[in-house]
């Protein structure tokens, strides 16, 4: 009996441990490397925004400070919620339509003044403090912020196409 004891399980348990060992390390190595992934992810789309904002300060449509208070939304998104797939996915989602939302060099062209007014506007009804950007407001008020934005803009664009003699002053 000691026999089998010593020749078979002992073995046994020694191969399984080895099993049980290189599969957790793979699940942990795969783990990390989609943590790796998702924080290039974050990385990679924090940079583009940034770079779009940066352009539309280059043409004047905002200031600096403006460029800064803007860069809060990327900023601040996962100081209040986790990092996983959906979260991400939504952080992508939300920076698109800012920038989408943003008026391009050439509508500032246009009328510049107006457009940085706007553009004034949406950045002083962003939060200042660093714990207003939670959930709620990525979720509720900024898309409404947006939204408003865009309505305000395409009221204005609606105005210089039907009174184009209100641009010559």
């Amino acid at each position: 009996m000691l026999e089998i004891i010593l020749y078979v399980v002992l073995p046994l348990c020694i191969v399984l441990s080895v099993v049980l060992f290189l599969v957790e390390s793979r699940k942990k190595a795969q783990k990390e490397a989609k943590k790796a992934a998702i924080v290039h992810r974050i990385s990679t789309q924090k940079q583009q925004f940034k770079l779009n904002i940066n352009r539309l300060a280059q043409h004047k449509i905002m200031s600096q400070r403006g460029k800064d208070s803007i860069y809060k939304i990327a900023n601040n998104y996962f100081v209040f919620q986790k990092i996983d797939d959906k979260t991400v996915l939504y952080f992508e989602t939300v920076l698109r339509q800012v920038i989408t939302a943003m008026p391009t060099p050439e509508q500032a062209a246009l009328n510049l003044d107006v457009v940085q007014g706007h553009v004034s506007l949406f950045i002083q009804l962003l939060p200042s403090a660093p714990k207003a950007y939670n959930e709620s407001f990525y979720q509720h008020l900024l898309p409404a912020l947006l939204a408003e934005f865009v309505d305000n803009q395409q009221k204005n664009a609606d105005e210089a196409a039907t009174h184009p003699m209100a641009q010559v002053s």
